[in-house]
């Protein structure tokens, strides 16, 4: 089985795929680590799920024929990519978004650090758009949207 755990950034997208791993005793990695390894990443945000998605399709090929279960989570895919990779693998997924999260939040994350002159309620104001994306997108493609600001923290979805 793959399982995917993807939606906008800040969400908890990490802590859920580690809780889920442990819980179920298998492997989890970060789609971002190998987002960043690749070479021509556009510049818009909405544009690199289109762009990574080779990748990605690459990634679960070679996870799929090792016959172990395995994690992925990040930002770099959407609903509707997984909906193709789900005519070839077993998947399951959930996607992650925020409508309250807020500058406040954001600087209490620990071990996430911005440069100096970031707005961090501009940052907020980017994950709630990209949220919204995220649970337009997962409900037309019949995926589970956790909006983790109004679910009870710690709760791992049923669907995984």
């Amino acid at each position: 089985m793959i399982y995917f755990i993807g939606g906008a950034s800040r969400t908890g997208k990490s802590a859920l795929a580690q809780k889920v791993a442990n819980e179920k005793n298998i492997s989890w990695s970060s789609l971002d680590s190998e987002r960043d390894k690749l070479t021509g990443k556009p510049d818009d945000t909405e544009e690199i799920p289109v762009w990574f998605y080779p990748k990605l399709e690459e990634l679960v090929k070679e996870r799929s024929d090792s016959g172990i279960d395995h994690i992925f989570e990040g930002d770099c895919f959407y609903p509707e990519q997984i909906t193709m990779l789900a005519k070839q693998f077993s998947v399951r997924v959930c996607f992650l978004g925020s409508s309250t999260i807020d500058a406040n939040f954001l600087s209490s994350i620990d071990g996430w650090h911005l440069g100096n002159g970031i707005d961090l309620n501009v940052v907020a104001t980017k994950v709630k758009e990209r949220s919204e994306i995220f649970r337009r997108k997962s409900l037309e493609n019949n995926f589970q949207y956790i909006d983790v600001g109004k679910h009870e923290e710690g709760a791992i979805p049923a669907v995984l």
